[in-house]
């Protein structure tokens, strides 16, 4: 499935706009933000399989985690990577973006795919 909503929380120095079908996020402020996708991925003993493609424009860049409905954080993918989970996982994850201060990203994509056995 292909993620390309997100949402930010209140209160946050952040823009997310779009632009020729990626998404560009800006955080100005001087501490991390983060934004949630809209999509939640539900697992049954399954590999989670995520291919997360970015450009950062300005600043130092973004981290994409997974977490659980107690956000814990059950995997870590780093920019312009493919990662697929360690263990099988089960419940629900939720994509959040972390963006570091004073940086500019476009998302170009965010695929996540769900597999019996892990893919890389």
């Amino acid at each position: 499935m292909k993620v390309n909503k997100w949402k930010k929380r209140k209160g946050n120095n952040l823009k997310i706009e779009k632009k020729n079908g990626n998404v560009i996020v800006i955080n100005n402020s001087s501490s991390e933000a983060t934004i949630y996708a809209t999509k939640i991925i539900k697992c049954e003993n399954e590999h989670v399989n995520v291919d997360f493609k970015a450009k950062v424009i300005k600043g130092s860049g973004a981290l994409m985690k997974m977490i659980n409905r107690n956000k814990q954080c059950r995997m870590d993918i780093i920019l312009n990577s493919e990662a697929s989970s360690t263990e099988a996982m089960k419940g629900f994850l939720l994509p959040i973006l972390v963006i570091k201060p004073h940086t500019t990203i476009e998302i170009e994509n965010v695929e996540i795919t769900i597999t019996k056995k892990p893919e890389n």
